[in-house]
C-alpha cells in the first residue's frame, strides 16, 4: 500500500539476514519492527540477564522475569510478534575471538550497544568484511544515528578519535529509546530495499529536550 514499495520489496526483506548486537533498550526497538516488517533472519547477541534498573527502557521485559536471560525472553517475545522470522541466538559476549564468525553470514550489522570497546570491535569487523553497520547510541537526552563502513566509507574512529571515557551514562531518558531506535530500524529497512535516502555519510543527532534534531555531513 505504500508509495512506490512493491512485492519485490517485501521479498528483499524476507531474504534479508540482519545481526543486532544487543538486545536491551535499543535492541528491544530495534528487534520488534524488524522482525515485524518481515526480516527473514534475524541474529541476536545478547549474553546478559534482566536487571531491574533496566526495565523503565527495555522494553521486551518484565519485573517477572529479573535475572532471567535476555536472549531466550527476546526471542519468545518477538516470534509472538511473527512468527515466520527466523532467529539465531548468539548466548556470548561479542569479542575478537568470535567476531568474525558471528559476523559471517550476515549481510547487515545493528549496533545497539553501550559501550565503546565493543563498538570499536563490531567498526573494525565491518570494516575488514564489508558489511554495513547501522550504528545509534544514547546517553542522557540525546541519541546519534549513522551508517558506518557502506558506500561513504565512514568508520567509527573517524567520527570518535580519541579514546573516549567508558563510564557509562548516569541515565537515559527512556522515551528517547523508541525515538532513536526506530530511526536507525528504518535505516536497516531502507538498506535492504535499496533507497536512495540513507543516513550514510551524515550523523543523525537528535535531542529529546527540545525535539531537535540535526544532520550533519561528515563527507559529501
Amino acid at each position: 500500500m505504500l508509495p512506490d514499495y512493491t512485492e519485490k520489496h517485501q521479498e528483499k526483506l524476507k531474504n534479508a539476514r540482519v545481526l543486532v548486537v544487543g538486545a536491551g533498550g535499543l535492541g528491544s526497538v530495534v528487534l520488534t519492527y524488524l522482525s515485524r516488517t518481515g526480516i527473514g533472519t534475524i541474529g541476536i547477541v545478547e549474553f546478559d540477564t534482566v536487571d531491574i534498573s533496566n526495565l523503565h527502557r527495555q522494553v521486551l521485559y518484565s519485573e517477572k522475569e529479573i535475572g532471567s536471560s535476555k536472549l531466550e525472553l527476546a526471542i519468545r517475545q518477538l516470534k509472538m510478534g511473527n512468527s515466520t522470522t527466523h532467529f539465531i541466538p548468539f548466548n556470548e559476549k561479542l569479542d575478537e575471538d568470535n567476531v568474525h564468525a558471528i559476523f559471517n553470514d550476515y549481510d547487515i550489522i545493528v549496533d545497539c550497544t553501550d559501550n565503546f570497546p565493543t563498538r570499536y570491535l563490531i567498526n573494525d569487523t565491518s570494516a575488514k568484511s564489508g558489511k554495513p553497520v547501522v550504528f545509534a547510541s544514547v546517553a542522557n537526552y540525546e541519541g546519534q544515528v549513522t551508517i558506518l563502513n557502506h558506500k561513504k566509507n565512514i568508520n567509527y574512529r573517524e567520527i570518535f578519535s580519541f579514546k573516549p571515557d567508558n563510564t557509562p551514562a548516569k541515565g537515559v531518558l527512556p522515551t528517547l529509546l523508541p525515538i532513536v531506535g526506530g530511526i536507525q530500524a528504518n535505516e536497516v529497512i531502507k538498506l535492504i530495499t535499496r533507497q536512495k535516502e540513507t543516513l550514510d555519510g551524515k550523523l543523525l543527532v537528535y535531542n529529546g529536550l527540545n525535539n531537535i534534531q540535526h544532520i550533519l555531513t561528515i563527507r559529501e
